[in-house]
Order: structure tokens, then C-alpha cells, then sequence
């Protein structure tokens, strides 16, 4: 069974690799189904134990063959690591492990706090809210991403720049058939070779006057009706748009782009997509 020695060798094995608190922590006592009661004993104690009491054991001979890395750190380094440099380099890694976790579980609970304040559930996707996103400390956002995928460092900052971009609409592909897309202000992460866009499709009527509220888009669009009176002038605000009412011909509705769209920027003479 997995022992104390176990979980140092695992420590070291992600200090290697650049792991952050997660793989730090080594291996839990318990996860689900597996329980590993043997986990804060040392390898040599449980050896004795079972020779004192006339328990037979069996050893893989595997584990002593350095054809692998984890045999590699068990046979050589930390032997090293304990003999030139730290005789006690066993038991404080076991304990760096220890700290570690403790730190990982009350981080985790803050995570899991705003993963519902971020995150909403669509058909085929996960949906992300930037806004809210963005305000959260770059350490959450990080526990964040990794709550919705298990992704390595480097893809998950790139989901971070994906999220602080203001360019054009992109997608990103993080392997495993996952991509990540940049929308109205959300981030859609969804299985497939391609994500589609939210309610590319479907029409919202717009109250006039009124408030519409339109989920799939994260939007809430409000309505007024104005008299055109002498002295009347045109808000300057990128926030809102004016429309002449008596040259609108039926019901107001609002969807997302579709291909071949254009549209005449005011007071331009030209078209743009």
C-alpha cells in the first residue's frame, strides 16, 4: 500500500515538474473509493512490523529497475539529497505535503465559492462570465479554469489572455477536443471541433419601451421612446443607439451577426461587416 515514502517521492516528483499547491499536497488519505490507511507510515516501519509479526510481502521487482523516473528519485536522488545536503530531506518533504494540502483545500473552497458566481450551465458548454471573471485575483482565476478543465499551466494562461483580450472574437483549441471561445463577453469551453455561437439563430423581440432581457447573451436591453423637440441632440454615449421610429417597419428584434451581414456605420458612406 502507499506509504510515507510514497508520498515524498510524489512531492518530488511534482517539485520537478513545476507543479503549484494541488501537486504539491502529494496523494490524499482518502479520494472516492480508494483509502490509503498506510499513508503516514514509513516504509522501513511497515517492513518491520510485518517481519516481527511473520507477515509475508511481496516486492515488485520493477521497483528496482531505474528505468523509471519515480525508481530514479526513490534509488538515487533523495538517497543523495539525505547523505550531501539533507539528512532530514524525507521528513520535511512529508511535511512541505502536509502544509500543502491544508492551504489547497481552503483555496479550493474559495474557488468552488465564485465558480457559482461565474460559471452558468448551457446545452454543450460551459459559459463563463468575463466581467465577473476578471475581477476575481489572477490565483483564482487560475483554480477557476481548472475547475472546468484540467488543463496544464500554460493552456490555462492562455484562457487567462483569451479572457483579457479586447480583439477581435477568437477560439482556442486546448487539446483533448476541448476548445475555448471569446463572445459577447463570455467564455464558452465545449467539447468538439468547433464551438458554435450562442443563439446564432434565434430572433428576441425587443419591448418598446421597455426592458428585454436576452440570457443566452448576457444581455438586458432597455427601450425608450423620445420626442424629437427643437433643441434636441444625439447622445455622444457608445452606449446607446438611436433609431428614427416612424422608419421602422414592424416588430424590433436583436440576434447575433450571420454571415454576409453589413451594416452602414453613421455617418459614414460606406459599409463594414
Amino acid at each position: 500500500a502507499h506509504n510515507a515514502n510514497d508520498q515524498v517521492e510524489t512531492v518530488l516528483l511534482f517539485l520537478l515538474r513545476g507543479a503549484g499547491k494541488a501537486g504539491l499536497a502529494g496523494m490524499p488519505i482518502a479520494r472516492g473509493k480508494i483509502i490509503r490507511p498506510l499513508l503516514s507510515l514509513w516504509r522501513q516501519d511497515i517492513e518491520q512490523y510485518a517481519q516481527q509479526h511473520t507477515l509475508s510481502f511481496r516486492t515488485d521487482s520493477s521497483n528496482l529497475k531505474t528505468d523509471y523516473l519515480r525508481n530514479r528519485l526513490r534509488l538515487k536522488l533523495l538517497p543523495e539529497l539525505a547523505r550531501r545536503y539533507n539528512p532530514q530531506i524525507y521528513q520535511h518533504l512529508l511535511q512541505l505535503s502536509a502544509l500543502e494540502r491544508e492551504e489547497d483545500k481552503f483555496l479550493q473552497h474559495q474557488a468552488m465559492r465564485e465558480t457559482a458566481k461565474c460559471l452558468e450551465q448551457k446545452a454543450g458548454a460551459t459559459v463563463l462570465n468575463i466581467k465577473r471573471f476578471l475581477q476575481l485575483p489572477v490565483w483564482l482565476q487560475r483554480r477557476l479554469v481548472r475547475i472546468i478543465a484540467p488543463l496544464p499551466f500554460e493552456q490555462v494562461e492562455k484562457v487567462l489572455n483569451l479572457a483579457d483580450n479586447t480583439g477581435p472574437v477568437k477560439q482556442l483549441p486546448l487539446g483533448e477536443g476541448l476548445w475555448c471561445r471569446r463572445e459577447y463577453g463570455r467564455l464558452f469551453f465545449s467539447a468538439g471541433a468547433q464551438i458554435k455561437k450562442a443563439s446564432n439563430t434565434a430572433l428576441c423581440a425587443l419591448s418598446v419601451p421597455g426592458v428585454t432581457r436576452v440570457p443566452d447573451l448576457g444581455l438586458k436591453v432597455i427601450t425608450r421612446s423620445y420626442q424629437k423637440t427643437t433643441g434636441f441632440t444625439l447622445s455622444k454615449s457608445k452606449c446607446l443607439t438611436f433609431l428614427d421610429a416612424e422608419a421602422v417597419c414592424g416588430q424590433l428584434c436583436l440576434r447575433t451577426r450571420q454571415p454576409g451581414d453589413r451594416f452602414q456605420p453613421f455617418g459614414l458612406a460606406g459599409t463594414k461587416k
